[in-house]
């Protein structure tokens, strides 16, 4: 469980975050959407620990955020803010297993489970084909599934997401999706993602935070996301529908004339 009362966050002299009160429970998919500039990235790098000089609370299982050891925070989170290859040699999967480290034993080889999941990861997110590739010489796009798979594999009570889907084609999108539903499925986990993509956003989450100008200006289910709401938050006309499937709001731009 994640518990935020009272966070601020102030940046070169201007407010990033104003008194965010957020619980999140385990089990659950949490969407945080807003415009450019409404402290969506900001709050994800504070609950993240990248962001340490806030004021207010944050509590990780019970216990302050700031308490925790470097080693043992980095057991509990996964973010995408902090898989930067750090060798031009390594493949894929060499850079794939070193999120692992966390849990590496000092001196000793990674275990054999270490190098399972990773070996599962490569396979769910279909990158078995660039296993040995150098890491750097991969396109974007490809690159980005690294990415998504190195947060993964850390196997982390918490994981968190800045703009998942950017540079993903819709099959990608797709294996994202299902893989966050079976993420969380043992209801021992949370998945906190930050995202301009408002559908996947509306279609993945449990519940949706809209941010505005540092402050939570919504709060819900994807029943409260309406015309009105979208017009208000985004200034932007949409028509709205529904996913045939699940019954979620489904954005669709008015066509340019």
């Amino acid at each position: 469980m994640i518990e935020i009362n009272n966070l601020s966050l102030e940046q070169n002299k201007i407010k990033s975050l104003e008194n965010i009160n957020i619980r999140i429970n385990e089990g659950e998919i949490i969407g945080v959407i807003g415009e450019s500039g409404s402290g969506k990235t900001a709050l994800l790098k504070t609950i993240a620990g990248i962001s340490p000089k806030y004021t207010g609370e944050i509590l990780l299982t019970n216990r302050s955020l700031q308490s925790y050891k470097k080693n043992l925070l980095n057991q509990l989170l996964s973010c995408s803010f902090e898989e930067i290859p750090h060798n031009n040699d390594d493949t894929v999967f060499d850079f794939l297993l070193q999120s692992r480290i966390p849990y590496k034993k000092f001196l000793n080889p990674f275990s054999e489970y270490d190098i399972q999941i990773t070996e599962e990861c490569l396979h769910q997110f279909n990158l078995n084909t660039y296993k040995n590739n150098k890491i750097l010489s991969l396109p974007g796009a490809i690159l980005k599934r690294c990415h998504l798979a190195y947060c993964f594999i850390r196997e982390a009570k918490v994981t968190i997401l800045d703009n998942p889907t950017s540079d993903l084609d819709f099959h990608s999108i797709f294996t994202l999706q299902r893989y966050m539903s079976k993420y969380v499925m043992d209801g021992n986990k949370i998945i906190i993602i930050a995202s301009n993509d408002l559908n996947f956003v509306i279609q993945t989450s449990d519940r949706i935070i809209i941010l505005k100008d540092g402050e939570i200006a919504l709060e819900g289910t994807h029943n409260m996301i309406d015309g009105e709401t979208i017009k208000k938050y985004f200034n932007i006309d949409i028509i709205y529908s529904k996913n045939i499937y699940n019954g979620k709001p489904v954005i669709n731009l008015f066509p340019m004339n």
